[in-house]
Parts: C-alpha cells; sequence; structure tokens
C-alpha cells in the first residue's frame, strides 16, 4: 500500500514540479526580453528563489542606476551627481559621476576666474585632469597681477640654475623649471636677482638668487606650462577622457596621462 502511495505521489508532483519549471523558463525568457524594471520585478514577485533570482536582482541593480543616472544628467548639478554617488559608490557609473562633479567644480572656477577660485579646485582635485589647466590659468592670474606691482616677469628658456651671487662660480641655490615664469628685477652685470611670481616686497634679499639674464625671455615659448599650445594638449587629454568614459576604468587615464608627459619632455630634450 505504501509502496503504491508513493507512486501515485510521485506521479502528481513530478509534472507539476516540470511545468513549474517549464514557466519559470518562458517566464524569465519573457523577461530578459522585455528587460525592464517592471518585467524584472514581476518576475521576482513570482519566483524569487534560484539562480535566476539572482540574474534578474542583479539586472535590476543596474537598470536602476542607468535610471537614475538619467535624471541626474538631466539635473546635471554637482549636488544630483553626489547624491547619485551615495546610492551607487561602486557601480558602473560612479566614475562618470565623479568626473561630472570635476568637470562643473572647474567650471564654476572658470566662471570666477580667480586665484583663489583655483586654489580651492586644485585643493580638491589635485591629480584630477582638469588640475594642469587650473594650474595654468592659476599661474596667469598670478603673472597677471604680480606684473603691475614691481619688476618684470621673464621665462627661462631651459632649465636654468639659480646662484647665490653674480657669478657663475658661486654658490648653487636651486634651479628654474623651463618655461615658467619667474618675476626678476635689480639688473647688474648681465644678472638677474630673481623671485617668485607671487613675491610682493620689492627687496633684493628677499631673491630667490642670481640668473644669468641672457638665459631668460620676455614671454614663454611653445609646450611649456601656461603656453596656448600647452593648454590645447591639456584640453585634447580631456576630451579623449570624456568620449571614452568606460576606458578610464581600465588603465587609460594612465595611458594618456604618460602620453601628455611624453610630448613635454621630448619637446624638453630637443630644445636642451
Amino acid at each position: 500500500m505504501k509502496r503504491i502511495l508513493g507512486r501515485l505521489l510521485w506521479v502528481l508532483v513530478i509534472p507539476g514540479l516540470i511545468a513549474g519549471c517549464a514557466t519559470m523558463q518562458s517566464r524569465w525568457a519573457a523577461t530578459e526580453s522585455a528587460d525592464t524594471i517592471t518585467a524584472y520585478e514581476d518576475f521576482l514577485n513570482k519566483f524569487p528563489e534560484g539562480d535566476l533570482a539572482n540574474q534578474a536582482r542583479a539586472r535590476l541593480k543596474e537598470l536602476y542606476e542607468q535610471r537614475d543616472w538619467k535624471e541626474a544628467e538631466a539635473q546635471n548639478t554637482i549636488s544630483a551627481y553626489e547624491d547619485f554617488l551615495k546610492r551607487y559608490t561602486l557601480g558602473i557609473l560612479a566614475d562618470d559621476a565623479r568626473l561630472r562633479i570635476e568637470k562643473l567644480d572647474f567650471e564654476q572656477a572658470q566662471a570666477k576666474d580667480t586665484i583663489s577660485a583655483y586654489d580651492g579646485f586644485l585643493q580638491r582635485y589635485p591629480q584630477g585632469i582638469f588640475a594642469d589647466e587650473a594650474r595654468s590659468r592659476r599661474e596667469k592670474l598670478y603673472v597677471i597681477r604680480s606684473a603691475s606691482e614691481w619688476g618684470a616677469i621673464m621665462y627661462p628658456k631651459s632649465n636654468t640654475n639659480i646662484r647665490a651671487k653674480r657669478s657663475a662660480a658661486s654658490k648653487l641655490k636651486g634651479q628654474l623649471k623651463a618655461g615658467r615664469p619667474v618675476k626678476v628685477d635689480f639688473l647688474q652685470g648681465a644678472w638677474y636677482a630673481v623671485f617668485q611670481v607671487t613675491a610682493k616686497q620689492q627687496n633684493e634679499k628677499m631673491a630667490l638668487g642670481y640668473v644669468y639674464a641672457p638665459l631668460l625671455i620676455d614671454k614663454s615659448e611653445s609646450n611649456f606650462p601656461g603656453s596656448t599650445d600647452y593648454e590645447e594638449k591639456s584640453a585634447k587629454k580631456i576630451r579623449i577622457l570624456l568620449k571614452y568614459p568606460k576606458k578610464r576604468r581600465y588603465g587609460f587615464r594612465k595611458s594618456i596621462r604618460r602620453q601628455h608627459l611624453g610630448l613635454f619632455f621630448r619637446s624638453w630634450f630637443i630644445r636642451s
């Protein structure tokens, strides 16, 4: 009798299981075809357990992120992208959100166009993709402000030694980088006293040291930081990063940065 009941139970249960599995598979195929939030939510309501349920939750998470990303893009504000990052800190679009925040922050600094605005930006993004451009503009503002006070702004043709006295035989105190602006004054015997462009006091005792005047020019050469060509290369790098956001997650940012630095150093060796 027990054997008969067992067989009867087997006959009744197995077809139901098979039918249920077929129903779940067909429903999953329809859900994948629709590929919408509503479809995956409905599937999970009916089949909350199993491998397909886990796949449904993973896809649902991606769709939620895409939906919220579109909302953040529509607002296109720093606060909107920050809210997005709070919900999807490790999401597939998290890097894009961080880049948008940095870009908007930089645009705010550009709108103010003051030294303090760029200082604030660089404190928040010292290694950001807009950092070079921010430093370049801040430096120009320093030059503009400094040139109106005293002395003159000049640029080393190449890396140039700073001497303790007006003599090539005197002690080496440091070095000026090629193309970087420096304030000069107190010209004597073909030697300038050199100062930081931010120097406010016209006091020779405050000088960094002395540089041989013929090694300096009165405007920056091409490809130096602060020049138009340099800024164009920085802008090109930024445009590439914005155009190919997915590649940033596979080391593309580092690759572009290395290429960018390579251009600078090759031009430096040609001039030296």
